[in-house]
């Protein structure tokens, strides 16, 4: 079952339809669901093969395959639902998150099946930094497909050159904060979706989404969409 996925979406729609709870206030909301500083369920790694090529991934330091990432992400949020005492029992600020930390040079490739896997098992968001002392994680969101939810309305593409686009007109990271400045006073989560080509570097993806986040935007991602990002 997606949790996760479920969770968001009731979240977002209307909070305790069916229960006590009274609706939060949109701030209220995002406080509860974008906690920055809380501590990810787990922390996967993704760096180049040992031959060099190719990716290895790792979960809290154990190297795995995509498959058993599918498996322990499943497990994660299985076991965040039964502590909280049920579905219908939990709260925003009981929603896991995992972190994602990717070596800079790598092409989003890497990220990109880890990513559809985090997805699929139900998880509404991911928190993403370079595998480097420093950089903190930025929250990203995935896409919610809600029947009759309205599609975004811009679409920030990473090229495989690190070029960034604004619903197809080039601009550069300075611009990108300045134009999504506006976008924050709605306060809406899926405004903005970022599309990363599967060649771009990891380094230009989280220099846009931290562009993006640090003038008040809650980013949606789609990755490996080569048509889209150019």
């Amino acid at each position: 079952m997606r949790h996760g996925l479920m969770i968001a979406i009731g979240l977002a729609c209307c909070w305790g339809c069916s229960g006590s709870k009274e609706r939060q206030s949109d701030a209220e909301w995002v406080a509860a669901i974008l906690p920055d500083a809380s501590d990810p369920a787990a922390t996967i790694r993704l760096t180049a093969g040992a031959d060099g090529t190719g990716c290895a991934t790792y979960w809290n330091g154990e190297a795995i395959t995509v498959d058993q990432l599918a498996q322990r992400s499943r497990a994660t949020m299985d076991d965040a639902v039964a502590a909280a005492g049920g579905l219908d029992e939990m709260t925003a600020a009981q929603i896991p998150y995992l972190k994602l930390e990717v070596a800079p040079d790598l092409h989003f490739a890497c990220a990109e099946p880890v990513l559809a896997e985090i997805r699929g098992v139900g998880y509404s968001r991911v928190g993403i930094k370079p595998d480097l002392t420093g950089p903190s994680a930025h929250f990203v969101h995935f896409p919610l497909t809600q029947e009759g939810a309205a599609p975004p309305s811009v679409t920030v593409a990473v090229g495989p050159n690190g070029a960034v686009s604004w619903n197809g007109e080039k601009t550069d990271l300075a611009a990108l904060g300045a134009r999504a400045r506006p976008l924050a006073k709605a306060g809406s989560p899926g405004e903005l979706v970022i599309v990363a080509a599967s060649q771009a570097e990891f380094s230009a993806v989280y220099e846009t989404i931290k562009a993006v986040r640090e003038n008040g935007i809650e980013p949606d991602i789609a990755a490996g969409d080569d048509e889209r990002a150019g």
